[in-house]
């Protein structure tokens, strides 16, 4: 373990990013190991939001519609854009991720561009695999949902045959939210185009923490969360990418307000914007994009593709001190064997899971407190949120659930059954 720990600060002395820590608040735990489901608060964002509240809602009132917030939603478009080097114009920043997914979905369903099929698999967030069995449900569609013979990663040669043989639209997630297996992005996107479909990707627990490049990647078509890795808050606005080729003839098929071309004609026969906008339905979230604002420039700054470089040794990093440090103490890695194929997370399973991530959060007086996750039924996914974690997070995050197990310290407490884990 000395070994390791000298390597961890040898690592952390020569990180470049070592500085962006500083920009948020440290939270209640010595090591906060949950990004992949919430990011840290930036301190810039407490003045920001205090901003947006008493002096512009506050003191300007409805002035501060022309004034401030009419264009943020614009800004943070293009700042999505190019943080994820999508076409210019093709980015759209509101709602929920789970109603740009039924938007997105709908809309390239209804342009009858692509068969009635509707696949996903067992890898997706169950939540977007709720929006295509309903949408397969209503509209007339098949609905197809791949198995594998486990949820570590997925079995291209099923899922390449089954495109070819069911074109349609198909939705994934970049990064599962279990095992962290990062897909074959472009290759899928060339397989999909040459058998007349598209894939949908949900960047969730990609962006911001991945080196993503739309128009390289070929994407077509994504959407994703912003309180994770970008930092936006609880509730963040979500985003929209549809490439610029699609966008005639596919619309939003929830005819909202700000998708007019002219909202304050407030005209009574709806019509269609013409821009990347149509998909915009009421009134944007003007607190929780003035919060996100902050979040974006912060990964803007860093450079995605440092911030992309630096997770990549955290992970190798940390699966390396698993392998040598927990593995024989019945903990097991739940991610693929390949590095190229993990994003921004490690899995870890052991059969006291719950217990165990409740000891790590209390901390002890020769180990850290840590906040990682629990997921059912003994899984425990540990964030590598490099904006914030060093690499000295992970080995004493190591250290401490080795003890854990080998003074069996999780016998000691009781589980709690938090609505969320």
């Amino acid at each position: 373990m000395k070994a390791l720990l000298d390597q961890a600060r040898l690592l952390d002395q020569q990180d470049e990013l070592a500085s962006f820590s500083k920009q948020f608040v440290p939270g209640n735990y010595d090591i906060y190991l949950d990004g992949n489901s919430l990011g840290k608060l930036p301190k810039k964002t407490i003045d920001r939001i205090k901003t947006t509240v008493e002096q512009q809602w506050g003191a300007q009132l409805i002035n501060s519609w022309n004034a401030h917030w009419l264009e943020l939603p614009k800004r943070l478009a293009s700042t999505m854009e190019q943080l994820i080097r999508a076409g210019r114009g093709t980015v759209y920043v509101g709602e929920s991720t789970s109603l740009n997914l039924y938007k997105l979905v709908l809309g390239l369903l209804l342009s009858n561009r692509f068969g009635k099929n509707l696949t996903t698999d067992l890898l997706n967030f169950p939540s977007d695999n709720y929006i295509l069995e309903g949408i397969a449900k209503h509209h007339g569609a098949l609905y197809h949902l791949l198995n594998y013979s486990s949820y570590i990663e997925a079995d291209l040669d099923l899922l390449k045959s089954h495109i070819a043989t069911y074109p349609g639209i198909i939705c994934l997630s970049m990064v599962s939210f279990k095992s962290a297996y990062y897909y074959p992005v472009k290759e899928l996107n060339d397989w999909a185009k040459d058998h007349q479909s598209i894939i949908v990707w949900d960047m969730s627990h990609a962006v911001g923490i991945c080196d993503v490049d739309c128009q390289k990647m070929e994407i077509k078509a994504a959407v994703g969360c912003t309180y994770k890795y970008l930092n936006g808050g609880p509730g963040a606005p979500a985003f929209l990418m549809l490439d610029s080729e699609l966008q005639n003839g596919v619309g939003n098929p929830i005819q909202g307000w700000f998708g007019h071309q002219k909202p304050f004609d407030f005209d009574l026969e709806y019509i269609q914007d013409s821009s990347i906008d149509r998909f915009a339905n009421g009134t944007p979230s003007v607190v929780s994009m003035a919060a996100l604002e902050i979040g974006l420039k912060i990964s803007l700054e860093a450079g995605i593709s440092s911030i992309a470089n630096k997770n990549k040794r955290q992970i190798q990093f940390l699966i390396q001190a698993v392998k040598e440090e927990l593995l024989d103490l019945d903990y097991q890695l739940i991610c693929p064997d390949l590095m190229d194929r993990i994003g921004g997370h490690v899995s870890i399973s052991h059969p006291h899971a719950k217990a165990i991530v409740e000891v790590l959060k209390s901390g002890t007086k020769n180990h850290p407190s840590v906040l990682p996750d629990f997921r059912p039924p003994n899984l425990i996914r540990l964030g590598v949120a490099s904006l914030y974690v060093s690499f000295d997070d992970l080995i004493r995050t190591v250290a401490f659930l080795k003890t854990i197990v080998v003074t069996k310290m999780y016998k000691y407490v009781e589980p709690q059954n938090h609505i969320v884990p």
